[in-house]
């Protein structure tokens, strides 16, 4: 029997319907969980190998120093390519990053919004040296805030982007700039870092010496932030000003290239390396931290459920036959189900299957972390290891 739904209808009416009323149910929401989960089940899983490694070479009498030193350098990797990932994020994908995280990190920077915006442009191909396109308003209201040339601010009459602007009124030194960035970033850290040394340690806070100790891990804390900014500057300057035009020609690599992502990602890449100024143990705990977040950035939040049509679904049919529309969608026919008669069949449209994926990996990664926490404690590392175990344990 005909649905009602379409009775009185002009045909290409009913047909049309379907697609443009339907609206898929998204899902993803605990995807930042699962990341979580997953990342967090690959080292552990990756414990779990080097430390047999490491039990074979030592019984071989063929362990080495370098080796020794591969666990605290591989965190430092596992940071600095995150951290890249996030920046790279931070400046062109935004909208990829947490909100709260994405603040964060713009009043760690401190960098006038207004220079992103005209990188941005850059990458984008609107804001060209060389052609005037209508930018310069852009970076010229900058230049008057600076008292700078306006000329400065004018694409088409400069290229690139003097290294001044960049400094934001800090001189036209790259090194002072650098510098600079290095005590600016250390002052804001430590009045973050040093309470929060004090509160954690506020139970223990008995003798002089733990606070010196606070206050020392808070001053470490500091130097690594402060040296992951100017770093991320320092870096900038060096690739598309100071060292980058002198190894490569002009005309191979031109500033248009340069201030289109080939800056930002030079200093995407060495900012990060300022996490060996931490400790070995801190280097795990944000490397663990950070590279759940820089997944994120690549893998969907949110993405469409996997579908289930039954026989009354305006895609599914009209009458007893399927919907023309299902062969001109490409979607396939598996039964699924099957009720009291013939008809009364389910078919799956197989194009979004990413909640199964998703469950899947999280299914797997928790039953591999509840395996270690039982069997081997050590091999899931950091805070979250030491809670979990105690928990099950």
């Amino acid at each position: 029997m005909r649905d009602s739904t379409y009775q009185g209808q002009d045909p290409g009416q009913a047909m049309a319907n379907p697609l443009e009323h339907h609206r898929p149910e998204l899902a993803g929401r605990t995807m930042d969980l699962t990341i979580y989960m997953v990342t967090r089940a690959i080292d552990a899983v990756a414990c779990v190998a080097w430390g047999r490694w490491s039990r074979r070479r030592q019984a071989q009498n063929r362990w080495t120093t370098i080796e020794s030193l591969v666990p605290g350098f591989v965190d430092a990797g596992v940071f600095a390519m995150s951290a890249a990932v996030v920046m790279w994020a931070w400046f062109y994908l935004p909208e990829r990053l947490p909100r709260a995280y994405e603040k964060w990190i713009g009043e760690a920077a401190q960098v006038d919004s207004r220079l992103i915006e005209a990188l941005r442009r850059v990458r984008r191909g609107v804001f060209v040296y060389g052609k005037d396109t209508g930018q310069a308003p852009l970076l010229q209201s900058m230049c008057k805030d600076y008292n700078w040339p306006e000329v400065w601010g004018d694409p088409a009459k400069v290229a690139p982007i003097p290294c001044e602007m960049v400094h934001m009124g800090c001189g036209p030194s790259c090194e002072k700039h650098a510098l600079y960035r290095f005590a600016k970033t250390f002052k804001f850290a430590c009045a973050t870092y040093i309470p929060l040394q004090i509160v954690f340690r506020l139970r223990r806070m008995k003798s002089a010496t733990a606070l010196r100790r606070a206050l020392s891990d808070a001053a470490q804390s500091s130097a690594f932030l402060a040296s992951f900014v100017s770093l991320f500057y320092y870096s900038v300057c060096l690739a598309r000003t100071r060292l980058g035009p002198k190894i490569f020609d002009a005309k191979t690599v031109t500033p248009m290239m340069w201030d289109s992502g080939l800056c930002v990602g030079a200093g995407c890449l060495m900012c990060g390396w300022s996490i060996l100024v931490e400790k070995t143990r801190k280097r795990q705990e944000l490397a663990l931290f950070v590279a759940p977040r820089a997944a994120a950035t690549v893998l969907p939040r949110l993405y469409d459920k996997k579908v289930c049509i039954g026989p009354s679904h305006p895609l599914f049919t009209t009458g007893l036959h399927p919907h023309p529309l299902l062969s001109l969608l490409n979607v396939p026919k598996p039964v699924c189900g099957r009720f009291q008669n013939n008809h009364e069949m389910l078919t799956r449209v197989d194009d979004c299957q990413y909640q199964y994926r998703e469950r899947i990996a999280f299914a797997v990664s928790a039953a591999i972390l509840i395996t270690c926490l039982r069997e081997r404690p050590s091999m899931v590392r950091g805070v979250f290891g030491r809670i979990t175990s105690s928990v099950l344990n």
